[in-house]
């Protein structure tokens, strides 16, 4: 990589110790989570087969999730919290989760249903983990700052774009206002653990001070959850859980606004770009809870009734959703001798109702009623041979009566040859709720029109574990492939997309003395092609750039290749005739590592990723001049009426990597209690070539393939302490 982008503030004491955030990613146990406001950036670069747009230190804006590979006409990944179905993941903190599971495919559907047709996302809140009484608090301060800022353009600049503004004056609102600011986070966590009675509760508060001058980009969040399990009698087991909160944050177009604000004529007025007009505040409760009995009467069987309930409410009466979830979990399983059988069967009935201002006169609402039927065989030989097969089937009820219900279907197989070491595989075939009036709608689970998709997977892999000297290795492997047949444009049309993909993930550890050394890398290779298009279709240009053709990746470029550039004013030389240019917008790979060394209590750790071959449309300003880099030194200015905005020479690589987190940990040798200190310095280096902002926020669902508008990351300088009792 050519440059790299760094920053360096000022240095706090580099005070150290254990996280002040909760473990969430199941395949490593040591690993310390970055300053995150959102519980889906704890999968960015750390879960092999999982693409993830980060939003830290950005107020108000949602990472999206990508569950092995892009897919047009999508939406995000469905989220769970302790097993209920939630329309977002806004009003849950990260401090409060106790495990994320990553499910795809088969697996995903037949757990869930259609609506986890792109992946799952299954969050379980915190559950009491100690015998007693046990109470914790933590807190964790970040100075950060803008890591990236487009370079504004000058009132000349304008004035030799537009001649007949050459009289016009400066805008005095036209000035750089962004600084550094203060976000913070506090936990409270107590727990009471017998052998009959656990109870866990949660609370947390985030206040986030974005990078702009006044609360104009503030973020607050309040939230908190809770966890009881009783166990009265050996054969009856009751769980109640509850996660809530309120999020109370200003639109994230406000850092648009100033970052890319112009000069504005003395005729249109001088505006300030941050006036009440342009600032929108965004009010949001959430709630989800769920209630489960299990009974086991007999050896072998449990009997498992169920009810949860979800809602998510902005308060200015946008949007609003609800779903009651309620049904039956039973199972029975037998041995012989080596060989054991199960079966696993539920019925579960779901009832939404979603509701969104269209207009300021006009607010639609629709009841939609689930009834779903799942089913699972499973077999056992000699702890060797695993294998299962399942069948889901949905029945549909409310304001749509046009949809293929068709069953999903899944087989698995697992072979552990060794004690340490495993193959699998699987096969699945599901379908997908498909939205042809907004293909990007993910808070709507049943929006206005929908149809169905076919959906086959095929996944193969290994796993295995082993010591070399004093060397342990854990290492896995898995490919997979998909097939999606969509039904888009209107009823009749379909395009075929596949998807090949193969994850590497390995976990290393070594210990000398009172060192330990390890090592947790991953990488992921994605291919997706677009394979058949029907109804003698050869294309499909869902935006002005970026097209679905056959042959080609998924949201190729379309545009007018560039051939050169006439020297004598610098301006580009196009080709007739657009063509496809570029790789597509989803990374052909993608890395993480973590890395860490400790000896006694102190422990330093180091955690990047990175994603590489996905190719990005620069963009700059609101009001349609550009400027693009052609080489090192000369720059073109046009409007947007130019045939050059659809040229190739907008199209960038936009590989990166970055090193998201160097931190350095202290627990205090104390009795009384567990103190941990620790500090860190969080997206400080960036290697990339990418002339223009953070590449890395160009995988968005509302601007796919392009970094305008878009909210660049922050540097940030993070310190915290955890008191545990």
């Amino acid at each position: 990589m050519k440059h790299v982008k760094f920053l360096i503030l000022s240095l706090l004491p580099l005070l150290s110790g254990s996280p002040a955030f909760a473990q969430t990613d199941t395949t490593a146990t040591d690993r310390k989570d970055c300053y995150i406001t959102d519980v889906r950036e704890k999968l960015i670069g750390q879960t092999p087969g999982v693409v993830a747009v980060s939003s830290v230190g950005a107020p108000a804006m949602i990472p999206s999730v990508y569950v092995h590979g892009f897919h047009p006409y999508t939406k995000n990944p469905a989220f769970y919290v302790d097993g209920v179905l939630v329309s977002d993941l806004n009003f849950l903190a990260p401090e409060s989760i106790g495990s994320i599971e990553v499910l795809s495919g088969g697996d995903a559907v037949l757990r869930f249903g259609p609506e986890a047709s792109c992946g799952a996302i299954v969050v379980t809140t915190r559950a009491a983990t100690q015998k007693g009484f046990h109470a914790s608090y933590s807190f964790s301060g970040a100075v950060h700052q803008l890591a990236w800022e487009p370079e504004q353009i000058s009132l000349q600049e304008w004035q030799a774009s537009y001649p007949s503004m050459k009289n016009c004056t400066q805008n005095p609102y036209n000035l750089n206002r962004t600084g550094t600011s203060f976000a913070q986070t506090h936990h409270v966590s107590l727990q009471s653990k017998t052998d009959k009675l656990d109870v866990a509760a949660n609370l947390d508060y985030l206040d986030n001070d974005g990078p702009l001058e006044g609360k104009v980009d503030n973020h607050r969040r309040y939230s908190g959850s809770a966890r009881i399990a009783y166990r009265p009698l050996k054969w009856l087991d009751v769980e109640v859980s509850a996660a809530g909160g309120k999020s109370d944050k200003n639109y994230q177009q406000a850092l648009v606004t100033i970052l890319y604000n112009q000069p504005v004529p003395p005729e249109y007025g001088a505006a300030d770009p941050l006036g009440a007009f342009s600032v929108e505040n965004l009010q949001n409760t959430a709630f989800s809870a769920q209630g489960k009995v299990e009974f086991r009467p007999i050896d072998g069987l449990y009997v498992r009734p169920f009810y949860g309930i979800s809602q998510d409410r902005n308060d200015a009466k946008r949007h609003e959703w609800n779903l009651h979830q309620y049904g039956l979990d039973l199972g029975y399983s037998r041995t012989f001798g080596k060989h054991s059988a199960g079966l696993d069967a539920t019925i579960k009935r779901q009832d939404y109702l979603s509701g969104e201002q269209v207009s300021s006169t006009r607010y639609i609402q629709y009841r939609d009623t689930l009834t779903d039927y799942s089913i699972r065989l499973r077999y056992d030989w000699n702890k060797r041979l695993f294998a299962d097969f399942g069948l889901y089937k949905r029945q549909y009820k409310g304001h749509m009566d046009d949809r293929l219900q068709k069953p999903a279907l899944a087989a698995n197989i697992r072979f552990k040859p060794g004690k340490e070491w495993e193959v699998f595989g699987s096969w699945s075939h599901a379908y997908h709720f498909v939205t042809r009036t907004d293909r990007y709608n993910y808070r709507d689970l049943l929006p206005i029109s929908l149809s169905s998709a076919g959906y086959s997977r095929l996944n193969a892999g290994a796993e295995a574990g082993f010591q070399i000297g004093g060397n342990s290795v854990h290492a896995r492997i898995n490919g997979f492939w998909d097939s999606d047949n969509y039904y888009v444009l209107n009823y009749d049309d379909q395009v075929s997309v596949r998807n090949l993909g193969l994850e590497l993930s390995a976990r290393w550890s070594y210990a000398v003395n009172d060192f330990v050394f390890g090592l947790d890398p991953s990488l992921t290779l994605y291919r997706n092609r677009v394979t058949k298009m029907f109804n003698n279709l050869t294309s499909y240009n869902y935006s002005t750039l970026f097209s679905v053709r056959e042959g080609y990746p998924v949201g190729i470029a379309w545009l007018y290749p560039m051939k050169g550039v006439d020297p004598t004013d610098n301006s580009p030389i196009l080709g007739q005739e657009k063509e496809a240019c570029g790789n597509g917008m989803f990374p052909t790979a993608v890395l993480g590592l973590h890395g860490y060394v400790s000896w006694k209590n102190w422990q330093l750790s180091i955690l990047g990723h990175g994603n590489f071959g996905q190719s990005v449309m620069h963009g700059s300003e609101q009001d349609g001049l550009r400027r693009h880099f052609l080489n090192d030194k000369t720059y073109y200015y046009f409007q947007a009426s130019d045939s050059y905005r659809q040229s190739s020479a907008m199209l960038f690589d936009a590989s990166f990597f970055r090193i998201d987190q160097i931190r350095l940990d202290y627990s205090l040798p104390l009795k009384v209690a567990n103190i941990d200190l620790f500090a860190s310095l969080e997206n400080f280096i960036l290697f990339t070539r990418y002339p223009g902002s953070d590449p890395e926020y160009t995988l968005n669902w509302d601007y796919l393939g392009m970094d305008f508008p878009i909210n660049p990351s922050t540097r940030r300088v993070v310190f915290g302490v955890k008191i545990a009792l």
